[in-house]
């Protein structure tokens, strides 16, 4: 039980803590947002900002639990922040939306999104990458140490694996068990699956938003629930669905059911508005952070983000797009440079 209330308290808690930094973003760059917005915008600052503190520490050898202290006080820093703007609004939040809620269809998507989590904690995949994801977890709350020892069997790595140490997604993991004590299987069970359906349908949700061209949440709603049907259809062993349903414990599932929609939402709305202060600044943060959310978007988000602005450029004839884009491309290029040196043996970091 006790355990229970732990992991709806780390939801709870991550939820409130993306929407205070999708607060903070909107209030820095001066635009608005809904809620949902800024959960999903907030999510990914977050990120960014746990790997600006994780990041070094692992490059540099460092010990998990010098992260975890310094993570205490950017959580407290966070809620502070976000408790004190939500006082100095003197607006109740509001949706940017007509209110045309369709009683029914709420709860009826609402279950489907409850049964799509109890689907996706049931019958997660257990397979080699899983139990090393897992396993990597487990030793550095054992050891105190990161990507230092192999994650399967145990034994000292002779440099550090980029390939997954360039990511802070898993170590975020340890650092929420550290301080819920709670074990690591039980955060990857529930809380990482949880959240990433939460993030999906919200993703899902915009989606249908935009779509409607009215604001209509009817519409919206008729978009998830028709997208989650579609989700328990799935065929392939390597289809989005797949990663959504049976792998949601791994960063995997985030890259093909936030980052690639959240990107493909973003250039939805530039190609509308592609001026818009709005959107470029929601791509930048997605572009600092889809890395530290899950390194499978090393190739695949600045990939995705240049096939679809160029094809914008292209079709708007507006030369603002092409340094915005620039911009927008410094980070996962970084990325995507260290990596490609590291596969090639040229760059690397021999463990101590």
């Amino acid at each position: 039980m006790i355990d229970i209330l732990k992991i709806v308290t780390i939801i709870s808690l991550n939820l409130c803590i993306y929407y205070f930094c999708g607060e903070w973003v909107c209030k820095g760059a001066k635009i608005a947002g809904n809620i949902l917005e800024k959960m999903i915008i907030g999510f990914f600052l977050y990120f960014a900002l746990f790997q600006m503190v994780v990041l070094p520490a692992i490059l540099m050898q460092g010990r998990m639990s010098t992260v975890v202290d310094i993570w205490k006080i950017v959580i407290l820093l966070i809620l502070c922040a976000g408790i004190y703007l939500l006082k100095q609004r003197k607006k109740g939040m509001q949706l940017k939306m007509k209110r045309n809620f369709n009683f029914f269809l709420v709860v009826f998507t609402g279950l489907l999104i409850v049964l799509q989590i109890y689907y996706m904690v049931r019958n997660g995949y257990n397979g080699w990458d899983t139990a090393y994801y897992v396993g990597t977890m487990n030793t550095t709350m054992q050891t105190d140490t990161m990507y230092i020892y192999n994650g399967n069997d145990g034994i000292k790595e002779s440099i550090i694996d980029f390939r997954y140490a360039l990511s802070g997604f898993y170590m975020y993991g340890v650092v929420m068990s550290r301080i819920f004590k709670i074990h690591v299987l039980l955060y990857c069970r529930y809380v990482i699956p949880t959240i990433l359906s939460i993030l999906s349908n919200a993703i899902l949700f915009e989606m249908g938003m935009f779509f409607s061209k009215d604001w209509s949440t009817t519409y919206a709603l008729e978009f998830v629930l028709f997208a989650d049907v579609l989700n328990f259809a799935f065929v392939s062993t390597y289809s989005t669905s797949e990663f959504l349903l049976t792998r949601g414990i791994e960063a995997k599932g985030y890259c093909s059911n936030v980052i690639i929609p959240a990107i493909f939402l973003i250039v939805l709305h530039l190609n509308e508005e592609c001026k818009s202060k709005k959107y470029w600044v929601f791509l930048f943060i997605i572009a600092i952070a889809c890395n530290a959310v899950s390194f499978s978007a090393v190739l695949l988000a600045p990939v995705l983000m240049s096939i679809t602005i160029l094809t914008l450029f292209f079709m708007k004839r507006e030369i603002g797009i092409l340094w915005r884009y620039g911009v927008v491309m410094i980070i996962p290029s970084v990325y995507a440079i260290v990596y490609f040196l590291f596969s090639k043996g040229i760059l690397t970091i021999k463990v101590r």
